[in-house]
């Protein structure tokens, strides 16, 4: 390698450089070479990764009481204090690693967005398609067989897998109560692993405006529902199991002839027999081990989502550049990083809007320091307006079909009265349809002309054999019967229709649509149709999906203009901001108001749903209402300078004139406590 050389400076006798010469660039060094290396901004997942591994710290101390807590409860009925005591020194570690597979499933499979499924059959077959739900069951049945294991064996049917007949065996024939111990243990697992994904448990809902959420008085906000959800699974399970048992039993002992014979038992299938204290057993553990389930997954929950905020600082304040980061948590679209997605805008939605010290320079670099800050007004409104506009089209969408019935067309005949004028055209012999636009074509085919007398056999060339036939009465007959339909149906299938077999095949297709319709909505309204209904809550969740980055992205805008006014000193952001502001947060006003007014056709609503609209899209609607009444009375005073559309500015000017009645009425009120 080359070694550095030092260049030479000449200086005078009062030893002050008197010239300092540029000598040339060193073979080894080039200015790219001798730059300072940039310091690297950290992505906004990394930061997020280790306060979220912090908050799981949490989780797993949790676990390990609730371990504690399942191995006294399950040895209290079965021994004396100390007994139990010297017993949990290893139930206990065995108890804390099934209940930390289960908080590591729900590391893997939560999310924070709505199923895009539009009915409970759809959500359910898309289950079985991704690994997640096969991941869930491998990790809820692991933990159920560590817990039935640790279960058992304090139980005499540790040892009584087997019983002797008092007949003559030559091999033991299996204990049916130990197979249904084990039956239950796995069913359990089953049971509740389909309810946490059909219904979806593993979502994750994030507060939208709230900077944090408090760990404490989020813990013990429910411990009745939690007991009450446990109560419920092991009643249904405790019912529903014996029977699954009856039906698949023969099956089971069919399928593992093999284990059976490994430790030398009888393959035949024994005699029916749960017991009643096995029962009574599975019962009992079903219980503490669904409660346990529960206090997991809501204390996961808990601290998953508790914000953005780690103690009182932010999360992207840990790197050197806090707002660079920020941003790259903003435009973070990978699915494996949903939750620091949407942590993100909670922290964009809290910097925008929140008066703390961090949050002040935060925004005085963007406001102040333009165009060298690394979160421009620009960034902001673009990944925020990219989530607002998606959404608000996935709202506006309508199906094909959904427009056709919004158009009466599909589902409504017209009115006949409408086709008068077309049907006299062939009132007196008018064989001609003057009324089309097509003069090269004729409405009819030339074997509806009046000269025509008969078309038996106009496509037949006569030959010398028909002729022959032809002498014959009784077998031109017969001919002419079966020749004609058959012509009759070639001419329908090649030959242009007529307007009047057009309009007959037009009301044939509508009467056709109505009845299919109409056995449609009979059938989703049975008990089987349930589970294919289209219901208000799934269309809305399917049509908004992430409803947290949606609504903290809408409050970030109204944040960061409304603190624009008493802090931007530099003027970042213009007219044409608040302009392209007001006009993307009306798009979505107008989509919800379309959506609630009219529901798409494809949305099944029960009788008994149909005065209530109480679905995500109806949130969505107020919060961006609301956000846009606040930007139109803190920019009151120059809306007539903005360009805005004119759907933007009448809802604007319809907010102000709302606005200024309320007004009216508290000093009305006012006034009237003082006379």
């Amino acid at each position: 390698m080359c070694s550095p050389s030092k260049p030479y400076i000449f200086t005078s006798p009062l030893s002050k450089p008197l010239l300092t010469p540029n000598p040339p660039p060193h073979p080894c060094k080039s200015p790219i070479m001798n730059a300072q290396p940039q310091q690297r901004t950290m992505s906004y997942e990394h930061y997020f990764s280790q306060t979220l591994g912090r908050r799981m710290r949490y989780v797993n101390k949790i676990c390990f009481l609730v371990a504690i807590f399942a191995s006294v409860v399950l040895g209290v009925p079965y021994g004396g204090f100390w007994w139990n005591l010297f017993d949990s020194l290893y139930r206990v570690p065995l108890l804390f690693g099934a209940f930390w597979v289960v908080k590591m499933a729900r590391s893997g499979n939560s999310t924070v967005e709505f199923s895009p499924a539009k009915s409970l059959a759809e959500h359910v077959a898309g289950m079985f398609f991704r690994g997640g739900f096969f991941a869930s069951l491998a990790s809820f049945c692991a933990s159920s067989g560590v817990f039935f294991s640790v279960f058992l064996l304090q139980l005499p049917l540790l040892s009584q897998y087997y019983v002797l007949a008092k007949e003559f065996r030559v091999k033991p024939a299996v204990n049916d109560a130990w197979v249904y111990f084990w039956f239950h243990a796995f069913y359990v697992a089953v049971m509740y692993t389909l309810q946490h994904t059909t219904f979806q448990r593993n979502l994750l809902s994030i507060p939208i405006g709230t900077p944090r959420v408090n760990p404490e008085a989020e813990l013990f906000s429910r411990p009745a529902t939690l007991v009450g959800t446990a109560a419920f699974f092991t009643g249904f399970c405790s019912l529903s199991a014996p029977l699954v048992y009856i039906l698949v039993r023969p099956l089971m002992y069919k399928f593992n002839w093999v284990v059976l014979t490994v430790f030398s038992l009888d393959t035949a299938l024994p005699p029916l027999h749960i017991g009643w204290c096995t029962y009574v057993n599975v019962t009992f553990a079903s219980f503490v081990l669904f409660l346990a389930w529960e206090v997991v997954n809501h204390v996961y929950n808990t601290y998953a989502i508790i914000g953005c905020l780690d103690g009182k600082s932010l999360i992207c304040s840990r790197s050197p550049d806090p707002l660079a980061t920020l941003l790259s948590g903003l435009r973070d679209v990978d699915p494996a990083h949903q939750l620091s997605r949407a942590t993100a805008f909670q922290e964009l939605a809290y910097v925008t809007s929140a008066p703390s010290d961090f949050c002040v320079k935060a925004r005085n670099s963007i406001f102040n320091t333009q165009p060298r800050a690394s979160l421009s007004v620009s960034d902001i409104i673009n990944e925020c307006s990219l989530v607002i506009r998606n959404t608000a089209s996935r709202v506006n969408y309508r199906s094909n079909a959904d427009m056709d019935a919004l158009k009466n067309e599909d589902l409504f005949p017209k009115d006949p009265q409408t086709n008068i004028a077309s049907t006299d055209v062939f009132i007196f012999g008018n064989s001609h349809d003057t009324t089309s636009n097509d003069t090269t074509q004729f409405a009819v085919s030339a074997t509806s002309s009046p000269l025509k007398r008969s078309d038996a056999f106009d496509a037949v060339k006569p030959s010398r054999l028909g002729g022959v036939v032809t002498k014959f009465k009784l077998w031109e007959k017969l001919v002419a019967t079966v020749w004609t339909p058959l012509k009759k149906y070639a001419d329908s299938l090649y030959r242009p229709a007529t307007l009047r077999q057009k309009q007959q095949i037009q009301k044939n297709t509508t009467a056709w649509k109505a009845q299919l319709a109409q056995f449609h909505q009979r059938f989703l309204a049975s008990g089987v149709g349930f589970l294919f209904r289209n219901t208000p809550k799934r269309d809305a969740e399917s049509r908004v999906l992430n409803w947290a980055v949606y609504g903290n992205a809408v409050i970030a805008l109204s944040g960061l203009l409304t603190r624009a006014v008493e802090e931007d000193r530099s003027g970042a952001v213009t007219n044409l901001h608040i302009s392209e502001v007001l006009n993307i947060l009306e798009w979505p006003i107008r989509s919800c108001a379309n959506y609630t007014d009219v529901l798409p056709a494809s949305v099944y609503v029960t009788p008994a749903a149909k005065n209530t609209n109480n679905t995500v899209v109806t949130l969505m609607h107020d919060v961006t209402m609301h956000e846009f009444f606040q930007l139109c009375v803190k920019y009151n005073y120059k809306l007539n300078d903005l360009s805005l559309s004119s759907r933007t500015f009448k809802l604007a000017k319809r907010v102000i004139d709302v606005s200024i009645a309320q007004q009216q009425k508290r000093d009305k009120t006012q006034m009237s406590k003082y006379l």
